[in-house]
């Protein structure tokens, strides 16, 4: 006997409905059931209120995959932005396949309910970015105005959502780990056994090391809206501080530089540029900032050398301190050569610092304890200071200056060197006078800065 329905046949009907004021209808009576199984903890028929969606959007006509991506938009306004987490997975996957659909009502629709979905899930969508990232990428060349239209509103929602989410969302399913069994134990010295438990550390919901490939796959077209829109998403993830993009510049700025040739539209060639002139900035930004960390450290250690140095003679001054007949004979012999001094220039002032002359000596005053005590003090305020200066942004950020300049020669060389495959050549003799000489120009100037 086969399980029943949550879906009716009326149900069913109604979503298969050619006039979309009846499908949303239906969608919107759709997620009452939902927020009715969602309230009692009914997962189990969420799941198939889901599972029966799904099916009719994989194997329905075109009226079924609009009716139930419409639905899957409605279940997922009623489940929340917590409970959402639990059940995204399930709801994304028909909708993405959509995405693919010849019809372009198809299209339009899944970028309304994906839409939907992203507007209650937020940071539960960076699960799925990859695959989302993709399907944008190839909307925004969509040859329906309606579908790229409907492309660039939900490309924005994602967008604010990255700018908000991107490197501290963690899903909600890794905030709470499960518990672990034991995984280990250690024996202590006096015997007792204790037990370790290692919970991982949750996971965050994106990570730019996972993008990169999806970037990269995307970055070598030659249609001038999948530049654009690709060159928005550089920037975007650039001025983001904490994702540090510039780490992975040697993976994309061969496909970046590729963007001024092809025919490239002029409005392409100056974002381009534009893009191209911020990252070089950001490059010179942190050589200068890992120059001043890296003098400041050696200033550090000049200091504390001489601090050990001034404690250390500090230490043999006590040691070697005259006996008292002869500190005696020092004091008399300072006083006649003092007098002395008086009366050959009776007009110097009377000033013990000063260092009285003759033609066979100079008795120089020598600075008592509390004095070198004090520059011993200040020596090492000195040093603490620049051993404990607080982080500086960029200081730890790699730069990989071989690949980058690997990179940079292969659009200088006029041909592939015999016997050397291995060797990255760009050939730009299909390119137009105009192009060659503004990426000459443009690889040029990274090289004087990055070399020089």
């Amino acid at each position: 006997m086969s399980e029943a329905r949550i879906l009716d046949v009326a149900t069913i009907k109604d979503l298969l409905n050619h006039i979309y004021e009846k499908r949303k209808a239906t969608a919107f009576q759709i997620e009452g059931y939902t927020k009715s199984a969602l309230a009692r903890n009914d997962s189990a028929t969420i799941f198939k209120i889901i599972a029966e969606l799904t099916e009719l959007a994989n194997g329905g006509s075109t009226s079924a995959k609009m009716g139930a991506i419409t639905a899957l938009g409605s279940v997922s306004v009623a489940l929340g932005s917590f409970a959402i987490a639990y059940f995204l997975e399930e709801i994304v996957t028909p909708i993405f396949a959509t995405f693919r659909d010849t019809d372009a009502r198809v299209r339009y629709y899944a970028c309304e309910s994906l839409y939907n979905i992203a507007k209650i899930a937020r940071g539960e969508i960076l699960l799925y970015f990859n695959e989302v990232f993709d399907i944008l990428c190839i909307l925004v060349t969509d040859t329906e105005s309606s579908v790229k239209n409907a492309a660039d509103i939900l490309d924005r929602l994602i967008k604010d959502i990255v700018s908000s989410k991107l490197t501290n969302y963690v899903s909600v399913l890794h905030q709470q780990p499960e518990e672990t069994d034991v995984q280990s134990n250690i024996v202590l010295p006096d015997g007792v056994a204790v037990q370790v438990n290692e919970i991982q550390d949750p996971l965050k919901a994106f990570l730019l090391p996972k993008f990169i490939p999806t970037l990269l796959e995307r970055m070598y077209t030659i249609e001038p809206f999948a530049k654009k829109f690709l060159l928005s998403w550089l920037e975007l993830f650039d001025d983001i501080p904490s994702s540090e993009l510039i780490t992975f510049l040697p993976n994309f700025l061969e496909p970046l530089i590729r963007f001024l040739m092809n025919n490239c539209p002029s409005d392409v060639r100056i974002e381009t540029q534009n893009l191209l002139n911020i990252f070089l900035k950001e490059i010179r930004a942190i050589y200068k900032v890992r120059y001043e960390v890296k003098r400041d450290r050696l200033l550090a250690e000049k200091l504390k050398q001489r601090a050990e140095f001034l404690k250390s003679q500090a230490q043999v001054n006590a040691q070697s301190t005259p006996e008292p007949e002869d500190t005696k004979s020092k004091l008399a012999l300072t006083e006649k050569m003092r007098d002395f001094s008086l009366n050959a220039n009776p007009e110097s002032p009377d000033d013990d610092n000063i260092s009285t002359k003759s033609t066979s000596t100079t008795i120089i005053r020598k600075p008592n304890d509390d004095e070198q005590g004090q520059e011993i003090a200040d020596t090492e305020a000195t040093f603490n200071s620049a051993e404990g200066s607080v982080f500086i942004n960029g200081q730890d950020i790699f730069i990989d200056y071989p690949r980058i300049i690997d990179i940079l020669l292969s659009f200088l060389r006029t041909s592939r060197p015999a016997g050397t495959s291995d060797v990255k050549f760009n050939d730009l003799t299909g390119e137009s006078h105009d192009v060659y000489v503004d990426i000459q120009l443009t690889v040029l100037k990274w090289l004087l800065e990055i070399i020089l």
